[in-house]
């Protein structure tokens, strides 16, 4: 995994951070983006050797077969030093669980013994649930706001960030792009004094190039795909790689 430190092209404003643990050490989120690869197939097919070109892995369970081993996939990374979120995403969010929120309460709070960090839908019942169980633990909570139809105005962005940063460790604002105006709406929440890591994605064909740009001004995470994409305009870990040490010094 790559390490990097503040690089000039974000500038020197002081971000807050949080640490993604694993058997191997830590590794800080928020002054300088990481590449989190996206996995979403049998994860018996994921590849348990080698060098990856993600600094971290967000393993889809929803997407993944039922009854997969998802959660020994976990484990094997976390003991190879790779930080692994768990992300069990609801239909109405986006994902493809459709099951009770009981059932996945059970998923999320297992994985919290094992993984780095957990996803959660800040539109869930379960948000604040999670939000404590990872705070026990001692495991990094990602609060998620999606809005797939529009980006809505800067107030009502921060109000939600400002919500999302009480219930978790760090907050991922991701809604579509539809015009210039929305991407500057979005940009412009990079520009807020957080307490909390903050993450931000513009969707839809327009706002692929905020894949690349928003982490370059502050957007602690960017996402790509390990094996597919898991997103309209999502690029492959390995090229978004190649882009950042282009772009980054020292990355």
């Amino acid at each position: 995994m790559a390490c990097v430190s503040s690089p000039s092209i974000i500038g020197p404003v002081k971000r807050p951070q949080t640490i993604l643990q694993t058997a191997k050490g830590s590794l800080s989120v928020g002054e300088a983006p990481r590449i989190v690869g996206t996995f979403s197939s049998d994860p018996d097919s994921f590849p348990r050797n080698g060098n990856l070109a993600a600094d971290v892995v967000e393993l889809r369970v929803d997407q993944m077969p039922q009854g997969s081993d998802w959660l020994g996939c976990a484990k094997a990374l976390q003991v190879r030093g790779i930080p692994v979120i768990v992300t069990i995403r609801m239909k109405a969010e986006g994902g493809n669980w459709t099951r009770p929120e009981t059932e996945r309460l059970p998923l999320i709070e297992e994985a919290l013994d094992y993984v780095a960090a957990v996803d959660i839908e800040m539109k869930s019942k379960l948000a604040e649930q999670v939000g404590r169980a990872a705070q026990r633990n001692k495991k990094a909570c990602i609060v998620s706001f999606h809005d797939f139809e529009k980006t809505p105005n800067r107030g009502s962005l921060e109000a939600i960030v400002e919500r999302a940063q009480t219930l978790g460790s760090v907050v991922k604002i991701s809604t579509k792009i539809r015009t210039n105006e929305d991407s500057r709406t979005l940009a412009g929440l990079l520009l807020g004094r957080w307490k909390r890591p903050l993450c931000v994605i513009g969707m839809g064909e327009a706002g692929s190039h905020t894949r690349v740009s928003f982490p370059l001004f502050g957007s602690c995470l960017a996402y790509a795909y390990l094996e597919r994409p898991a997103a309209p305009g999502q690029l492959s870990a390995a090229r978004l790689r190649e882009i950042f040490q282009e772009l980054i010094p020292d990355y």
